[in-house]
């Protein structure tokens, strides 16, 4: 998801409630990173940009936690805040697996593989969504406020989160890319022409993968696992 510039107008609620399989709460965990081997250097990835059809496709789920994982989790982190995002899937980074990244200014960045979103509250959160795919565009849209996601951590483990507001507005939008989704789907035709006007204005401008490179960058602030 896109960065948006009254993110810093906006009053966060600091509060993530993290459970364990069991049900039991527990305080999120020291973000250590997920990174074990240190002669690993993150990689800022090329951005599917759309309506490249990669985005349209439903992602695999993630059934081995490996380093493999490790690596990809800290390329897609790199990668978000390389261009400004505060979420990012790894559909968008060309790779169809169910793997989600949040980070929210200076808040503890937040991993979910394999997300699944348990409830929705009725009560609606509005904010102009925006996404690094989709560079350019922005629009007024309503999600639900507050959301419970069962997720896996880096290492296979099941937890599960309460969110709301920013927070969960960002995880529907990155888990709509695991669906194969994005926001504009619903735009009628000639609305969508006029969106994709907009990207390769925003591509011809260098706005999104302008400063990508295939070089190594220094590690993005550690993780939560």
């Amino acid at each position: 998801m896109a960065n948006n510039p009254e993110l810093d107008n906006l009053t966060l609620d600091k509060s993530l409630d993290i459970t364990d399989s069991m049900g039991e709460i527990s305080p999120p965990p020291e973000p250590d990173g997920v990174i074990t081997d240190p002669a690993y250097k993150p990689k800022i990835r090329k951005l599917v940009i759309w309506p490249d059809a990669r985005l349209t496709r439903a992602a695999s789920v993630v059934e081995t936690f490996d380093e493999e994982i490790e690596h990809l989790v800290a390329d897609m982190f790199a990668t978000m805040k390389n261009f400004g995002g505060v979420g990012i899937a790894a559909p968008q980074i060309g790779v169809s697996k169910r793997i989600i990244c949040i980070w929210i200014e200076k808040d503890a960045p937040l991993l979910l593989i394999n997300p699944l979103i348990t409830f929705r509250s009725e009560e609606t959160f509005k904010y102009e969504e925006g996404c690094l795919s989709i560079p350019g565009y922005y629009a007024d849209r309503k999600r639900p406020q507050t959301i419970h996601v069962d997720f896996q951590n880096v290492n296979g483990e099941k937890m599960s989160i309460e969110v709301s507001d920013l927070y969960a507005f960002a995880i529907q939008h990155e888990i709509d890319h695991l669906e194969g989704k994005t926001f504009v789907d619903e735009l009628s035709s000639l609305k969508k022409i006029w969106v994709q006007k907009k990207v390769t204005r925003a591509l011809r401008h260098g706005q999104v993968n302008g400063p990508a490179t295939d070089e190594s960058v220094e590690p993005p602030s550690p993780v939560q696992q």
